[in-house]
């Protein structure tokens, strides 16, 4: 739920950070008809043990520039955000979808750039990658009914903007979330942006964008 508000009636977290940041391949660019919005799919194997195809949306000048500038396999690095917006239904509860929100794009650097600051256009790209960061308040915690797993809401307020992404833990992490945090609790997350593909049973293919946690822990909190 993106939008803004003040920060009354919630504890304030020191640490209050939303940030994505993504390098890979670009392989699919859409411009959604009749708006301003581009959806850009990078493909990255930063982050987890597969590769991972996040959609990444544009706005405005951004989406004009992500068109005008990019092409289908191009090596890209993008800073984002996750939001989250509410939809309701009639009859029904409210939904939240999340997604990764473009806030800036260059084209990704080669190695010897990124290590020496030499201006060449020969030899290697930086290495793919694939991190958010999370800091904010537990706002729920729910654990996955008969699995190891456990999907903590982190609130966030960046800019202005409040969000409430969903990371889902698991192992070792979704341990230590069930045995030391309560919702409330300040807390900072690591993970990365992964794509779960869904056969459906009429022969079509899906594909959901998440969060999967790799580090989570109790953060400070202003008094």
């Amino acid at each position: 739920m993106s939008n803004n508000t003040q920060e009354r009636g919630y504890k304030r977290p020191q640490i209050n950070e939303n940030h994505v940041q993504l390098t890979g391949t670009a392989i699919h660019l859409f411009h959604v008809p009749g708006t301003e919005t581009v959806v850009l799919t990078v493909a990255t194997s930063g982050g987890g043990t597969r590769s991972n195809y996040p959609k990444v949306t544009w706005y405005g000048e951004l989406a004009r520039e992500v068109e005008e500038t990019v092409s289908v396999g191009d090596r890209v690095s993008i800073i984002a955000t996750v939001q989250t917006k509410r939809f309701e239904r009639d009859g029904e509860k409210p939904i939240y979808r999340q997604n990764i929100v473009g806030q800036g794009i260059t084209q990704a650097m080669k190695k010897i750039e990124s290590t020496f600051g030499l201006d060449v256009d020969q030899g290697e790209f930086v290495d793919d990658e694939n991190e958010i960061r999370l800091g904010g308040t537990a706002l729920h915690i729910f654990k996955v009914p008969n699995r190891d797993i456990v999907i903590v809401t982190v609130r966030t307020f960046t800019n202005g903007h409040v969000n409430m992404p969903k990371v889902t833990l698991f192992g070792r992490n979704a341990e230590y979330a069930l045995q030391n945090l309560n919702e409330g609790d300040a807390v900072c997350a690591i993970g990365y942006a992964y794509t779960n593909r869904v056969d459906k049973p009429e022969g079509s293919v899906e594909y959901y964008d998440g969060i999967t946690g790799t580090s989570i822990a109790l953060a400070p909190m202003d008094e």
